[in-house]
């Protein structure tokens, strides 16, 4: 015990002349980001979420010269060099250790001119215990709650926030493309395009009676191995109440298809630690596990989806699915691009039965996508004039998924 203790100190005392070093080195503020856990294995699943979202807070609030994660055995750690005043960048850091759903349980120090800035020397309060709400210095002084105390309300609230934030990204990410311009055909703020049956409104109406069955599925990836039987009846039920909440106007099969199968896995992902790459592994093997048999039962086809696979072998989003949606994979991330770029991407890989059904020319407008987006998407205008009745609903759906990942990707590092 006393190994590991000695182990922990030096790790902390590393970790302070880290900071300091960078601070007199680039003559900039830093900031460390450390997840504020107990006991002395400090590298668990839920300290690596919990420093995955405090990174990202930091990232998308200040203005960041360098940085760096470090390992360490008193918990892996994030280091920030910030183009900002030093007390302003304190009281915003305390301010998300004060109101963020997971801020007590980061650790946001900022060091100036080698010096670690505290939340005294500005008049501002001293942390509280997350327990009982007294001093949190003197509760760990006094070792005033039991371990397991402490693990549960860490576990219970790290799960909490996963679904919340999770399901919130999936409602801002169909937001987010019903919303985009330019959309072709596509049902928008300005119009429904060549339809004629929806609108806006039905689009709104659908996202807000499918959120929770979003988190349905994303409470099934905390027990996957549990669960993942579960899936298909769950969806089944999520698309009934989709399709009654809008008088049977289909808005959201596809998008509410594909994260019905991405969401379980995804929680299963961040909650395993796992990277990236294998979350793309595992949500192709569900695809598999789901979808691979469907094609051979379609014996009367009922679906626009199904008679083309019956008539001419398109497979659509099944098809996706069954391939690991390369349609988003081949080309992600993209982060700073505009959305409709992406929507060009998406369109010019995929099989999008809502635009074959129209009978365009599929192949003519994929070569077009292709050669736009080999020239960075010069032609986009007179591309978009050209097809300005294609109505890419598929392609739609893909991106929403697209929206998704980028605003939870760095859950997965």
């Amino acid at each position: 015990m006393k190994k590991d203790i000695d182990a922990l100190l030096s790790a902390r005392q590393r970790r302070h002349k880290h900071a300091v070093d960078v601070t007199l080195d680039r003559g900039l503020p830093v900031i460390i980001v450390k997840p504020n856990t107990p006991g002395i294995e400090k590298n668990t699943v839920e300290s690596s979420i919990i420093l995955n979202t405090a990174s990202a807070l930091i990232s998308a609030l200040f203005d960041i010269e360098a940085e760096v994660r470090t390992s360490s055995v008193d918990g892996d750690y994030h280091l920030f060099v910030v183009k900002q005043e030093g007390e302003a960048i304190k009281r915003v850091t305390v301010y998300l250790e004060d109101t963020h759903v997971l801020g007590r349980l980061m650790d946001i120090d900022v060091y100036v001119e080698a010096k670690a800035l505290s939340r005294t020397q500005f008049g501002l309060k001293r942390r509280l215990c997350f327990i009982c709400e007294k001093e949190a210095a003197v509760c760990a002084r006094n070792r005033a709650h039991p371990f397991k105390e402490i693990k549960a309300y860490i576990d219970s609230k790290v799960r909490g926030f996963l679904l919340d934030a999770l399901s919130n990204e999936v409602e801002q990410a169909l937001l987010k493309e019903l919303y985009l311009s330019p959309c072709f055909s596509l049902v928008g703020p300005f119009g429904s395009g060549i339809h004629k049956d929806m609108n806006i409104s039905h689009f709104l109406t659908s996202i807000q009676t499918l959120k929770p069955h979003f988190r349905q599925y994303l409470a099934m990836g905390m027990e996957l191995d549990k669960t993942f039987h579960k899936i298909r009846p769950l969806g089944v039920q999520g698309e009934k109440a989709m399709l009654e909440a809008t008088h049977h106007v289909n808005t959201h099969k596809g998008a509410h298809f594909i994260f019905g199968l991405a969401l379980p896995v995804f929680m299963d992902s961040v909650l395993r630690g796992a990277s990236f790459d294998t979350f793309k592994v595992d949500l192709k093997a569900m695809g598999e596990y789901l979808v691979e048999k469907d094609f051979g039962k379609i014996k009367k086809p009922f679906t626009t989806g199904e008679r083309l696979y019956k008539t001419q072998g398109i497979q659509g989003i099944r098809g996706e699915a069954l391939k690991g949606f390369p349609g988003v994979f081949e080309w992600y991330p993209k982060k700073g691009e505009k959305g409709v770029f992406k929507l060009l991407r998406i369109m010019a890989r995929i099989e999008d039965t809502t635009l074959i059904k129209r009978n365009l020319d599929i192949e003519g407008m994929k070569k077009a996508l292709k050669a736009c987006e080999e020239e960075d998407f010069k032609a986009m205008d007179k591309l978009m004039n050209t097809y300005r009745l294609a109505s890419p609903g598929g392609a739609a759906d893909m991106l929403a998924f697209t929206f998704f990942l980028e605003a939870s990707d760095h859950l997965l590092k």
